[in-house]
């Protein structure tokens, strides 16, 4: 989570004339700016290593849980209304379309990982039925495929690509980690090689391309082109990283707890009015008193700060709106459910 908040700490929100934007898209020559676009590609290391969690306890699911779909929708609604609405009390003249965004965050994908998330939860058991279905060499060969023909030809020429592939690839990965690589999995030094090489390749990688951009202007505008999920290096960091943890037994509740509310810090931390306007605003301070100097420190401190915020306010929110809402949803789960077993058996009668 703190890799996801770290991401988006990097000034690049635009709302009208933002003086302390950056644009990352372009290649650059000095290595604080450099340092600057590897920080905005370790978001896609934490939503990597965040699928692989959900994949290891997802493929022992026996049964989708709609109500859970049900709760993720109606948090992602509340928490876009709460902070539009403060907002608004704030004195931020926001635009018809940016309260009609906030109205329907889920329809106009606000959030691209929670939708891609709810997705990746609803087809899960149909994925987790096609790989209990094979055996060792037949999923072997599916990863082959799959790390072939996603993590390097659509990687690379990103033709048909879409985020929720990158989520059934890493499904796939982990399954046959779990199921068959259990020496690797438990095999301490092996996996901090993996990832010291990984992290090496990571960052070589993006310098590559850092300096085909300076030279070649076709890539001087590509240089987050490889920052997706279904990079080869995040794939196998994000891999070595949970496999390190898997084998660390110990309990904090504290840990825990912070666990329970990712979700609730995704959504507070990264609400489109939050960057377009409180972010924007805020960097275009810390431009014009101190300059970006220090830019990598203070993103760095930015994080720290917004995520301990966000981790305040997503407390209280747990704890005080969403026992509400919860509620709700449970009073109206039966109705909901009643209702779309109706439709699944009208459509089912249709010949």
């Amino acid at each position: 989570m703190f890799l996801i908040v770290l991401c988006h700490s990097v000034p690049i929100w635009d709302h009208g004339t933002a003086i302390g934007l950056i644009d990352i898209t372009k290649a650059v020559d000095n290595y604080k700016e450099f340092f600057t676009i590897v920080i905005r590609y370790l978001g896609q290391v934490g939503n990597a290593i965040f699928i692989c969690c959900s994949a290891w306890f997802l493929l022992d699911s026996k049964e989708l849980k709609v109500k859970k779909v049900l709760y993720i929708i109606v948090d992602v609604f509340f928490i876009s209304i709460i902070i539009m609405i403060t907002c608004i009390i704030g004195g931020y003249d926001l635009t018809i379309k940016e309260i009609i965004k906030c109205i329907f965050p889920m329809s106009f994908n606000n959030n691209w990982f929670i939708v891609c998330y709810i997705l990746y939860y609803i087809i899960h058991q149909p994925l987790n039925k096609i790989i209990n279905s094979l055996n060792k060499r037949q999923l072997l060969k599916a990863n082959i495929f799959l790390i072939v023909y996603f993590c390097i030809w659509q990687f690379i020429f990103r033709k048909i690509y879409i985020n929720i592939i990158g989520f059934i690839v890493l499904h796939f990965i982990v399954a046959y980690v779990k199921k068959y690589m259990h020496n690797y999995r438990k095999n301490i030094k092996l996996n901090i090689y993996a990832l010291i090489l990984s992290i090496l390749g990571f960052i070589f990688s993006i310098a590559i391309f850092n300096v085909l951009g300076l030279k070649i202007s076709i890539f001087n505008s590509k240089i987050m082109y490889m920052a997706n999920i279904i990079n080869p290096f995040i794939v196998i960091m994000s891999i070595s990283i949970f496999n390190l943890f898997i084998n660390k037994n110990f309990v904090n509740k504290t840990i825990n707890y912070i666990s329970s509310l990712t979700l609730l810090i995704y959504l507070i931390h990264e609400n489109i009015l939050l960057s377009n306007y409180t972010r924007s605003t805020y960097y275009n301070k810390i431009y014009l008193t101190y300059g970006y100097n220090h830019i990598n420190l203070i993103i760095v401190l930015t994080a720290i700060g917004m995520l301990v915020i966000s981790i305040i306010l997503a407390s209280i929110y747990k704890e005080t709106i969403q026992k509400i809402v919860r509620k709700i949803c449970d009073y109206l789960y039966p109705y909901i459910r009643t209702f779309m077993l109706k439709v699944e058996d009208l459509l089912i009668k249709l010949d």
